[in-house]
């Protein structure tokens, strides 16, 4: 007696389904969190920044290290079009260690 079992296709609706409910559970967490998440983040990039912030690169570095410290500093009263602002002007560090 042979137990083969036929693979049964997925849905694609119930996975952009899921995908779609963690997107909102993650915005969902972000606004609760937002002071936290606005601290964590700047202080990761502020971080991965003041790694570069040194030579030739002092320039291009210094004003995205400054704006990070200062959105970070005043985390409790940033918005999430403030802090999506600042993270478009200094994601791109990100760049540089991938």
């Amino acid at each position: 007696m042979s137990y083969n079992r036929q693979p049964v296709a997925e849905d694609p609706m119930q996975i952009w389904g899921a995908v779609g409910v963690l997107l909102i559970l993650l915005l969902f967490v972000i606004w609760l969190f937002l002071p936290e998440v606005v601290y964590a983040s700047c202080l990761i990039l502020h971080t991965l920044w003041g790694l570069v912030d040194w030579g030739p690169f002092h320039n291009y570095a210094a004003p995205r290290y400054n704006l990070l410290a200062m959105t970070g500093n005043n985390a409790a009263n940033i918005s999430y079009s403030q802090w999506v602002n600042v993270m478009e002007q200094t994601i791109g560090i990100l760049w540089m260690y991938l």
